[in-house]
């Protein structure tokens, strides 16, 4: 049970760290683009 529980948090943390990062890009996107 353990294991599984881990493996869902790990699962979760990846699609998460993929947000945070693509939310940048497409922040500092918009910024280069007005420049």
């Amino acid at each position: 049970m353990s294991d599984q529980v881990h493996e869902s948090e790990s699962q979760n943390q990846v699609p998460e760290g993929a947000a945070f990062s693509v939310g940048q890009s497409y922040l500092r996107a918009p910024r280069y683009v007005a420049q």
